[in-house]
């Protein structure tokens, strides 16, 4: 009987903090301590700052011109220098506060008004929560970075529009991290088994379209002589790069690049982790009540919702919001990376090759 057991997991995969092996031709590093993860990502992370060339990658990010996905080199640095400076920095953020303010106090309105409208007899109403959490930090996002709202009343978009940009967006996530059977064996590529390379050019090229409508908006308003006023991200970029040429990438390709990418970031990893830190807090009453009773303490229960400038004051609603993000870490936080120099030191083997994360939220230490 013995001898009938399937083979133990390698010695090394459970004593060692870093090991590789094969995925297909590319050789791969895994990563599963912190101070492994340290030793990369802090003390060496300008020789892992780069990403492979995926097949996702090529076809779903303007050849490379979304600069999360960019590799590390002058372009990435010019737009990560124009993007903290013009919509990141202190001084932007509080400008658009209003904006973020006002696009969550209709969400619960809206949602109040539901509620008072659709109540059965007992005064329960039964509401999705994750696709009510999808829709507010898109509406936010949107808001922010083109000026539109999507879903909610009084919006100029019709609801199937809406939903369809909101599912392409999603698929978009999901395709991203799609590892085809070219990334790992190049010379199958063509066979695109699955059809994966297909479906993720499919997906880019409606989203493509929606993007290049919301940019073509934005020129005729300033043609127009209309978009003075409170400015968004994209009227902030064509005012700071339109016609211009950065490092082989046209303004165009660059300026709907990087507002996607910035969508895409604000929708789903906001979304994601609302959705799981209510799941745990659901799960967990004891915490709930806790977090319940600070805020009742510190912001009192007249007010519609909470500010931006009353999380300071909520310790506890901070640390829920940290164990949430250590146990159910937002996706793009453990992409793939690429080495591209000899790393000389007793960490990091002197060879290229993809890193990920592995097992780091449930490490004790």
């Amino acid at each position: 009987m013995a001898n009938n057991w399937p083979p133990s997991p390698p010695k090394q995969i459970s004593t060692n903090s870093l090991f590789s092996r094969y995925l297909g031709a590319a050789k791969t590093l895994v990563i599963n301590n912190w101070k492994s993860a340290k030793e990369c990502y802090i003390t060496n992370d300008i020789v892992v700052s780069y990403r492979p060339n995926l097949v996702a990658l090529e076809h779903m990010t303007y050849n490379h011109a979304m600069f999360g996905f960019a590799p590390y080199g002058p372009y990435w640095r010019e737009m990560r220098k124009l993007v903290t400076l013009n919509f990141l920095s202190n001084h932007r953020l509080d400008l658009l506060t209003h904006l973020r303010v006002s696009e969550v106090e209709t969400s619960i309105k809206e949602l109040f008004n539901l509620w008072s409208n659709k109540k059965d007899r007992n005064g329960y109403l039964l509401v999705e929560t994750k696709k009510w959490f999808h829709e507010v930090a898109f509406n936010v996002a949107l808001r922010m970075f083109v000026g539109k709202r999507y879903f909610g009343e009084n919006v100029i978009i019709e609801e199937e529009e809406a939903k369809r940009c909101l599912k392409a967006l999603r698929d978009y996530m999901r395709l991203i991290s799609v590892l085809t059977v070219g990334d790992v064996v190049p010379l199958l590529r063509w066979f695109d088994f699955g059809g994966n390379e297909k479906i993720m050019k499919e997906n880019f090229k409606k989203l493509d379209v929606v993007v290049s409508e919301w940019l073509d908006e934005h020129k005729n308003k300033r043609v127009d002589d209309k978009s003075k006023g409170d400015q968004d991200f994209m009227d902030v970029m064509l005012s700071t790069i339109d016609g211009t040429n950065l490092h082989g990438f046209d303004s165009d390709s660059v300026i709907k690049a990087t507002t996607l990418a910035l969508i895409l970031g604000a929708t789903d990893t906001t979304s994601v982790t609302h959705i799981w830190a209510l799941c745990l807090l659901l799960n967990n009453p004891h915490t709930l009540e806790k977090v319940k009773k600070e805020i009742d303490l510190h912001i009192g229960k007249e007010r519609l919702c909470i500010t931006e400038s009353d999380i300071n004051k909520l310790v506890y609603l901070q640390a829920v919001v940290k164990e949430t993000l250590r146990l159910y870490p937002a996706s793009p936080l453990s992409g793939i990376r690429e080495f591209r120099e000899d790393c000389n030191n007793r960490w990091l083997p002197c060879e290229e090759r993809n890193s990920t994360i592995y097992e780091l939220v449930e490490d004790p230490n």
